[in-house]
């Protein structure tokens, strides 16, 4: 077994090194090398970089994973195809905050192209990078993320829609239902609950 994960090492560094401009081409050679197999999954994750100065696209004072604190940074979401312990990328999307898409001048002096000078979360980010992959053909057989996309609602219904297992982090006190508990408004009992009501 360690020999097959230390041959497959070596030729998803060399794919890498060999097709990173030919994205089409490395989908398609990276899903034969880690998709094609059992154990396989697609991992969503995002990553930290520090930054001194207000021009480097995206940058701002916002969470910095790796210091543990607000800082100036530019935060970037990632999805990776994994198996075992080979994980190479299959996309990646730079997060625009707020102060970023309010101000589009600011935006178009960086170089951003006006379809992306929108405002969307790195949960957004995520999901379009997963429908991505599925519409590409990655075979995986469930999707990863820790609990800042796992606590989200909106992130596990969608990957459910997509008819996606997932394996997520969510906080301890997370109210699980295994069967739809069908919520629904009770009907108003009098007209002084209507009125209070109003």
């Amino acid at each position: 077994m360690k020999k097959f994960q230390k041959q497959i090492g070596i030729q998803c560094r060399t794919l890498y090194l060999t097709l990173r401009g030919n994205t089409s081409l490395y989908s398609s050679k990276l899903n034969e090398l880690l998709g094609a197999h059992s154990g396989n999954c697609l991992l969503v994750d995002e990553s930290y970089f520090g930054k001194k100065g207000k021009k480097s696209v995206g940058v701002a004072r916002q969470w910095n994973g790796r210091l543990g604190k607000v800082d100036n940074c530019q935060v970037g979401v990632f999805i990776a195809l994994g198996r075992y312990s080979h994980i190479n990328l299959t996309d990646f999307r730079l997060f625009l905050p707020k102060e970023w898409t309010s101000d589009k001048p600011r935006c178009r002096r960086a170089g951003i192209p006006e379809q992306f000078i929108e405002t969307r979360s790195k949960i957004d980010l995520a999901l379009e990078m997963v429908a991505s992959a599925k519409a590409q053909g990655f075979n995986f057989q469930w999707v990863e993320a820790d609990g800042f996309y796992g606590r989200d609602s909106h992130f596990r219904h969608t990957l459910s829609a997509m008819n996606l297992t997932y394996m997520v982090d969510i906080p301890k006190d997370t109210t699980l239902y295994f069967e739809d508990p069908k919520p629904f408004i009770p009907p108003r009992s009098s007209k002084k609950a209507e009125h209070r009501r109003a």
